[in-house]
């Protein structure tokens, strides 16, 4: 009983955004369990401790518990929570930006849900799903999934889950250059977070209308924006998503012309993801330094950084990256 209440308690530290003492309840609730010999159990407060472990950044255990989690649900032949746990380590790959993995396991876990699972799992890996495909640049399959996310939401009654599913679909608008309808989208969903009390949706809103402004050089507004979602998930604990606030924070203090600080900035944004385990993200930040090199006229540094960066986007997901180090090093 003990365990069980220590493991609930977890839920609800995990729900509110206490992610450090989340894993703190959980791994009272493991001890107990594996004292006690019960492994089902054990694999069950695994399964539900590994979304507190990624937004801590604790990927490798979270990889490792994982597996043992997964070796127990395999001796008992759960095919339910093999699945979900499944859809759990799929949310590692994708806060990796490893995509294509996670979109394996999603559509594994989706198959084996249809079958045997709840409307809450398919409620989420469906959501999970349309966020990778627009990862992937594969607008139509992702606009398809979150109609029947939406759709399935609403059905049953999951508000939160249709907030979540309207926020992804103001990012889809974004990626197709529907700026304002997705800019209406964003401000439509922060108010309905703020109502639901989800403060990371509100600052994920806030991170991402950061973006559309600085693409349309809206300078002032996008560092605004930027600010206060790296206020907001400082505060949440949540690294990675701080780390994209900082580096759109380094890009604004670029478009003002301040080389110097805008360096230092992308420097400090891609010590955060280094110690995320994020491969792409320094990628990224390489080609942002070599721009603002290149703008400041110190093309050396410009060509060093964009032949790097080129080296790790000529092999990944993302041909446009690519295409962008080209241009640069042309233009150079």
């Amino acid at each position: 009983a003990t365990a069980e209440s220590a493991r609930a308690v977890g839920h609800v530290l995990y729900l509110t955004g206490k992610y450090q003492q989340a894993i703190v309840e959980y791994e009272k609730a493991l001890a107990i369990f594996e004292q006690m010999g019960r492994d089902v159990d054990y694999a069950r407060t695994i399964s539900g401790a590994l979304q507190s472990l990624i937004y801590d950044g604790q990927y490798e255990r979270a990889f490792r518990l994982g597996e043992q989690a997964r070796a127990i649900f395999h001796a008992h032949k759960d095919r339910l929570r093999l699945a979900r746990l499944d859809s759990n380590i799929a949310n590692i790959y994708y806060r990796q930006d490893r995509f294509q993995e996670a979109v394996d396991l999603y559509e594994g876990a989706y198959r084996e849900f249809l079958q045997c699972g709840e409307p809450l799992d398919i409620a989420a890996v469906l959501r999970n799903l349309a966020v990778c495909y627009i990862s992937l640049n594969d607008f139509p399959r992702a606009e398809e999934t979150y109609r029947l996310a939406r759709q399935h939401c609403m059905e049953h009654g999951f508000s939160l889950l249709v907030a979540e599913a309207d926020y992804n679909v103001a990012y889809l608008h974004y990626l197709r250059g529907e700026y304002l309808r997705a800019i209406e989208l964003y401000d439509q969903t922060r108010k309905l977070c703020a109502e639901l009390g989800d403060r990371y949706h509100q600052a994920l809103c806030d991170l991402d209308e950061s973006e559309i402004y600085l693409e349309l050089n809206l300078t002032e507004g996008g560092t605004e924006l930027a600010q206060d979602a790296f206020t907001a998930f400082t505060e949440l604990g949540m690294k990675y998503e701080a780390a994209k606030a900082a580096t759109f924070s380094a890009i604004a203090i670029s478009q003002q012309g301040r080389h110097k600080q805008a360096l230092e900035s992308f420097d400090r944004a891609r010590a955060l993801f280094v110690k995320e385990h994020n491969d792409l993200w320094p990628g990224l930040i390489d080609l942002y330094k070599a721009l603002v090199y290149y703008e400041a006229g110190e093309n050396d540094e410009a060509e060093d950084l964009a032949v790097k960066a080129l080296q790790y986007f000529s092999n990944s997901v993302l041909p446009s990256k690519a295409a962008l180090c080209e241009l640069l090093l042309a233009a150079i």
